[in-house]
């Protein structure tokens, strides 16, 4: 029956999709104010009286919102997280800590269900439980400061090259650097 019924209501939009788009270029509607009267007007009146069906048992079949059911758990953006060693939660760059007196067996290392609701609030539930959790201010950081790299093999203090006498000796020469295996020009 869910198949009928999505049919059904992807072939209206379709329909909409089409007669809306037509109906309000023919009516000339460049405006949101001419489209919505457009729509109140004409498209509208004309929806209820030829697509539309009435159901053949009008009771309403909508059932009541039960106690078990948490509808603002079930409206909010769901993550999950480890529990730390020390019990606390790492979330949207915040530390959290779980109360003392929420810790139980099986909740370090454990995965928590991470809420955020509509209304902007945060939940965080282990289980069939909810926990009580505060922000921790962290405190600052440290600034470090890089540590020079060692290369190996490499002496730590450059050698102290002597300047040459000569200023017209090239620097080579000058640093006593071996050359009988180089060239000073390119081969052609």
């Amino acid at each position: 029956m869910t198949t009928l019924a999505k049919g059904r209501v992807e072939r209206s939009f379709l329909t909409a999709q089409d007669r809306l788009v037509k109906g309000l270029r023919v009516a000339g509607a460049g405006t949101l104010n001419e489209a919505n009267r457009y729509l109140e007007r004409e498209f509208v009146p004309w929806w209820n009286q030829h697509l539309r069906v009435l159901p053949s048992n009008p009771t309403d079949a909508h059932r009541p919102l039960e106690a078990a059911h948490d509808l603002a758990a079930a409206l909010s953006i769901v993550e999950t997280r480890q529990v730390s060693k020390d019990c606390t939660i790492r979330f949207d760059g915040h530390l959290y800590q779980i109360a003392r007196e929420q810790i139980r067996a099986g909740l370090r290392g454990a995965t928590v269900r991470i809420e955020h609701r509509l209304d902007g609030s945060l939940h965080m539930r282990f289980q069939d439980r909810y926990l009580a959790v505060s922000l921790c201010e962290s405190p600052p950081k440290a600034v470090a400061t890089p540590a020079k790299p060692v290369r190996r093999g490499v002496p730590r203090a450059a050698p102290h090259w002597p300047e040459p006498a000569d200023p017209g000796i090239p620097l080579w020469q000058a640093a006593r650097i071996d050359r009988t295996r180089t060239r000073d020009w390119l081969e052609e």
